[in-house]
């Protein structure tokens, strides 16, 4: 094995940072699961959004 070292990861600022990039995850796939739902229940026709044709 070589002795290089390996570079530096980044880390959050603050821990207010990390807690509001971490709320802000979860809300995005929450919201994405919602739509995904959301066309179902309402039987929209698949091929009216192209976001429908990733799930």
């Amino acid at each position: 094995m070589s002795s290089t070292k390996s570079p530096q990861r980044e880390v959050f600022a603050t821990r207010g940072a990390f807690i509001f990039a971490a709320i802000g995850s979860a809300v995005g796939l929450g919201n994405i699961w919602r739509f995904r739902t959301s066309r179902t229940t309402t039987a929209a026709a698949p091929s009216s959004s192209p976001i429908s044709s990733l799930f």
